[in-house]
């Protein structure tokens, strides 16, 4: 198993471990939605498996995948996302519910980089250079927007699925009001933003896309 695929593991069952140890100090259990959270968090991980270099896969199949993975990855990064939750709360100090929220968005975030580098991985060679840094220029601002209509909006993943009508009217609905598009055009730019750096750390940024892929 890789190391990366190790780390994340291990910060997910370091935030399962420690919502439980909170639990039992406390008696409250008012971080179990974490572990709901985690669990979408790896859904895109399980969907980008299905796009193995070293298994034949038709263009088709592999944009319906891709697809389905860009639905599913902005529950890795919306785990950031829940510092917002953080405030006193009876029978646990601050610093506690501070380390577990830091936890559960370190877990969430390697589990997204590990789907993005499945997925980068597949397409590069199969991409113009042009294609590829275009894909990777926008998709941090598409997750961005993800995230925001799960945060802020309450949309879920799994609605695209289930009722894609209903959430189209809920979104046209949502943007017609000003105020709240301009809201979300600035969460988008600005998370879209952190995003790309976060990726530039770990040299899957923008500036690596500039390697020479298949033309």
């Amino acid at each position: 198993m890789r190391t990366p695929l190790k780390s994340a593991f291990l910060l997910s069952f370091a935030t399962v471990a420690f919502i439980a140890c909170r639990w039992i100090w406390t008696g409250h259990h008012a971080y179990l939605f974490l572990i709901w959270n985690l669990f979408l968090a790896w859904a895109p991980w399980v969907i980008s498996l299905g796009l193995n270099q070293d298994r034949p896969v038709s263009r088709l199949s592999a944009v319906f995948q891709t697809l389905g993975w860009l639905a599913f990855f902005p529950n890795a990064p919306y785990l950031f996302t829940d510092l917002i939750h953080l405030h006193s709360r009876p029978g646990a100090p601050l610093w506690m519910d501070l380390i577990l929220l830091l936890l559960a968005a370190m877990a969430g975030w390697q589990i997204g980089l590990l789907s993005w580098m499945q997925v980068s991985a597949f397409w590069k060679p199969r991409l113009s250079r042009f294609s590829y840094r275009l894909g990777v220029f926008t998709l941090p601002f598409v997750s961005a927007l993800g995230v925001y209509l799960g945060r802020f909006l309450r949309f879920n993943s799994w609605e695209l699925v289930t009722s894609p009508g209903s959430m189209a009217v809920s979104f046209l609905d949502a943007v017609s009001q000003p105020r709240v598009a301009l809201s979300m055009a600035a969460f988008t730019v600005a998370f879209g933003l952190l995003l790309h750096l976060l990726l530039l750390s770990q040299n899957q940024g923008l500036f690596f896309a500039t390697e020479k892929t298949a033309e």
